[in-house]
């Protein structure tokens, strides 16, 4: 991971670094502490770019929903990126960063990168620590045993795999 530019989805806590899910009610949240994804790329050698616009607290489908305003569609502003994690699909599909980091409960990494035409992973449960990923208000019951898994998002499939999982497959 060395030297590799990533782009982190705004609901991933950064220490020292504004962390918002997209709310006005975090506006000014700066966490004390690295989410657990973040301080292993940080390890790794990753040069994390900086935080990408959500849907609010990762609470939607289209990242329009956002104290920051919409996220567009970098092939067609008209368009959405999709959400929660559009900001990330996007950021990648515009080539601003070489991947990125998002979050996904029920389809937030796979849609936005199905509709800016990028390649997005949910890992399997447990595989990617959701310590340190604020925790929408809102969530039921049902998607908070579910727990949102961070992922990424990347224009070649096996680079993906690489970030997720460590090897080639």
């Amino acid at each position: 991971m060395h030297g590799i530019p990533l782009a982190l989805k705004d609901i991933l806590d950064t220490a020292g670094v504004r962390t918002t899910a997209a709310s006005a009610l975090f506006k000014e949240r700066i966490p004390a502490e690295d989410a657990e994804v973040v301080r292993r790329l940080k390890d790794a050698g990753a040069v994390l770019l900086g935080k990408q616009n959500l849907h609010e607290f990762a609470y939607g489908g289209s990242s329009m929903v956002s104290y920051y305003g919409e996220v567009h569609n970098p092939w067609n502003p008209a368009y959405i990126a999709g959400g929660s994690s559009g900001g990330s699909a996007a950021a990648v599909a515009a080539g601003l960063c070489y991947g990125a980091i998002g979050t996904d409960t029920a389809g937030s990494i796979r849609e936005p990168a199905a509709l800016c035409g990028v390649v997005g992973l949910k890992p399997t449960y447990g595989r990617v620590s959701a310590w340190g990923v604020i925790r929408s208000p809102g969530r039921l019951t049902m998607w908070d045993r579910l727990r949102d898994r961070g992922g990424c998002g990347s224009d070649l499939a096996s680079d993906c795999g690489v970030r997720c999982y460590g090897h080639q497959q």
